[in-house]
C-alpha cells in the first residue's frame, strides 16, 4: 500500500500528514490554527467556510507533489459539533462546538419536550446534559423557526467535512453518537429527533469507521494530484482514533484524551449508564462496541479563555519569553480550575 493522508480536525487546530503503512509519518506535519468565534453570551463556533478552506489548504500542504503516492485519506473530527445546511448545501448556521453554552438556559425546555429522560439516556447512552447538540436543535426550532424551516441536512462536524471531500453526507458511529440522538444500535432515534422538531431523513448516513470507505470527488483528486477513485475512510472521532492507535481497545488499557475537551474512556461491549445522577457516556464505536467514560477539564479551555480576554493569538505563546519571571510585568496563577 502507498501513503495515507491522515487529517485531524480538532477544535483549536487542524493537522495533516502523510503516513506509511506502518503508521510512521512519511512527510512534514502541517498544522493550522482554527479560530473559534465567541461572544459574551456563550457562543463558541467555527465558521464553516473558513473550516472548509483550512481543510483543503492543510491537505494541499501535506500532500505537496506526492499525490500519486497517496492511496487513502483518513479524517478524524471533534465530537459535539453541529451545523445546519439547506437544500443547496449552504450552511445556515456556524458549527457549534462542545464549549458553546448558548443553549444552556434552554435545557429545561428540551428535557420537557423529551419527556422520559431516563429512557432517552438508556436508548442513546448519552447523559442528559445540555452540551449535546440535540438540545441545541430544540433551541433552534423553538427560537428560530425561519432557519429551522430551511434545513435540509443536520450535520456533525465530520459529515460537513466529508461532503467537502466526497460530495456525500456521511459520518461514522462514534462522531454521530455525539449529537445525542443516535441509539445504541446505531440508528437515528426517531422519537427524540421528532420531539425536537426535525426528521431522521435530514440526518447523514452513518458508516462503520473501522471498515467503510467512500470515493473522493473527481475534482478533489485532480486538485491534489491523486489517482481517480482514491477513497477516504469513514474513520472515528478524534479521541477514538487516538485510542485505536494506542491499542486502547485491548483488555486492561484505558485512554485519556486531553484536547480542547477531555475524556477518559475504556472499551465496553455494552453501554454502561448511571441514571441515578452520573454523567457516564457510552460512545458507540460500531454496533456491539462502545467507548465508555466521562469528561474532564483541561488547560486548553483556560488557555483559550486567557487568549480571548487579552485579545491575543495562540502564536503569542510561541514567540514570547513568557517563562521569564516578571516578563513584561505579567503574572499568572499556576493552576486553572473549572472552566
Amino acid at each position: 500500500m502507498g501513503l495515507i493522508l491522515s487529517i485531524d480536525v480538532g477544535t483549536t487546530n487542524i493537522k495533516a500528514a502523510l503516513v506509511d503503512e506502518d503508521g510512521q509519518i512519511a512527510g512534514v506535519v502541517k498544522s493550522m490554527n482554527m479560530e473559534m468565534e465567541g461572544d459574551a453570551v456563550g457562543k463558541a463556533e467555527h465558521d464553516p467556510q473558513k473550516l472548509r478552506k483550512a481543510l483543503l489548504e492543510v491537505c494541499r500542504l501535506a500532500i505537496a507533489s506526492r499525490g500519486a503516492e497517496v492511496d487513502l485519506f483518513s479524517l478524524t473530527s471533534y465530537q459535539f459539533g453541529l451545523v445546519l445546511v439547506d437544500k443547496d448545501d449552504k450552511p445556515l448556521t456556524k458549527i457549534s462546538t462542545f464549549v458553546d453554552t448558548t443553549a444552556q438556559s434552554h435545557h429545561a425546555r428540551f428535557l420537557e419536550a423529551i419527556g422520559d429522560v431516563d429512557q432517552m439516556y438508556l436508548r442513546t447512552g448519552c447523559p442528559p446534559i445540555f452540551q449535546y447538540p440535540v438540545n441545541r436543535l430544540h433551541y433552534i426550532a423553538s427560537n428560530n423557526p425561519a432557519i429551522k424551516n430551511q434545513v435540509a441536512h443536520v450535520l456533525d462536524s465530520k459529515s460537513f467535512l466529508m461532503h467537502v471531500l466526497t460530495g456525500e453526507y456521511f459520518t461514522d458511529f462514534s462522531t454521530a453518537n455525539s449529537l445525542g440522538c443516535l441509539d445504541v444500535a446505531g440508528h437515528w432515534d426517531k422519537g427524540i429527533i421528532e420531539a425536537v422538531g426535525f426528521d431522521t431523513s435530514q440526518f447523514p448516513r452513518v458508516l462503520n469507521g473501522f471498515v467503510d470507505k467512500v470515493r473522493l470527488k473527481k475534482t478533489i483528486c485532480s486538485e491534489f494530484g491523486l489517482k481517480e477513485g482514491t477513497e477516504i475512510s469513514a474513520g472515528l472521532y478524534d479521541g477514538g482514533a487516538l485510542a485505536a492507535a494506542l491499542t486502547g481497545f485491548e483488555p486492561g488499557i484505558a485512554v485519556g484524551n486531553f484536547g480542547t475537551s477531555g475524556f477518559f474512556r475504556v472499551p465496553t461491549p455494552t453501554p454502561i449508564q448511571d441514571p441515578a445522577g452520573g454523567l457516564i457516556q457510552s460512545c458507540l464505536l460500531r454496533p456491539g462496541a462502545f467507548f465508555t467514560g466521562s469528561g474532564i477539564n483541561n488547560c486548553t479551555l483556560a488557555t483559550n479563555l486567557l487568549l480571548n480576554l487579552l485579545e491575543l493569538k495562540y502564536d503569542y505563546f510561541r514567540t514570547k519569553e513568557l517563562s521569564i519571571p516578571g516578563s513584561n510585568g505579567v503574572m499568572t496563577f499556576p493552576y486553572f480550575t473549572g472552566e
